[in-house]
């Protein structure tokens, strides 16, 4: 299991979505955009599955969820 991570166009740091998935899952997505509020600089963040990347695992620091 991974998560969707994406880059804020802000700071250049890249967050999860908090979007749990797993790799196959991932890569049938399909072209869809969404949004996800970013950690580092509180906006919401709007982008295109194509722009997401699949993530094994993120250090729990990065994790939107706590970061709330």
């Amino acid at each position: 299991m991974g998560v969707i991570v994406m880059r804020c166009p802000v700071t250049g740091r890249d967050f999860s979505t908090g979007i749990l998935i797993d790799r196959d899952e991932f890569r049938r997505l399909p072209e869809a955009q969404t949004n996800s509020e970013c950690p580092y600089c509180r906006l919401e963040h709007t982008w295109w599955t194509r722009d997401g990347r699949f993530a094994e695992a993120l250090p729990p620091e990065d994790w939107i969820e706590n970061k709330r």
